[in-house]
């Protein structure tokens, strides 16, 4: 008896849930966040790839001699690469804001479009979206622009990175 009880006062909560098919999060299925994140995780692997690359200019800059023309030089790379590095922080923030924007924006576009009965997300804004960001100057093309402070192995490995863009 306690049983049927139970499973009476059971079954209209789980037909109910079943009914509801709301997502919890619409962010993590729109496309247009995903791809924000996934520029803000490239930003953050060139950030770490400039700071690992300055240490190995240190290391080289200790083997040279005191005096030596290539220590000027080498700093000079040094300050370019910590002024990039700054810029990507920089350009990090800016995206981590667009990213917070797009989070509350999924969630409005989401019940709208849940009210319309309308699938989620949405592919045409999506495509939309592509195209400005192919055919405008984004913030995340600035890892791409070369300078004379990139090493060979550097240019390399940001080249990987870039790929996915």
């Amino acid at each position: 008896m306690i049983k049927k009880a139970l499973f009476f006062l059971i079954l209209p909560i789980f037909l109910t849930s079943c009914f509801d098919k709301r997502i919890k999060n619409p962010e993590s299925v729109d496309l247009i966040y995903l791809d924000i994140k996934e520029d803000i995780k490239k930003i953050e692997k060139t950030i770490h790839l400039r700071e690992t690359e300055i240490q190995t200019v240190r290391g080289e800059m200790q083997s040279l001699p005191i005096r030596s023309k290539g220590i000027t030089v080498k700093q000079m790379r040094i300050d370019a690469m910590n002024s990039d590095i700054q810029r990507f922080k920089q350009l990090k923030k800016y995206m981590n804001i667009k990213l917070k924007k797009r989070r509350e924006m999924a969630k409005i576009r989401y019940e709208l479009r849940f009210q319309e009965k309308q699938e989620w997300p949405d592919k045409e804004e999506f495509r939309k979206y592509l195209i400005v960001k192919n055919h405008s100057q984004m913030p995340v093309e600035e890892i791409n622009k070369s300078d004379s402070s990139r090493s060979p192995t550097h240019t390399r490995d940001v080249g990987r990175i870039l790929q996915g863009l």
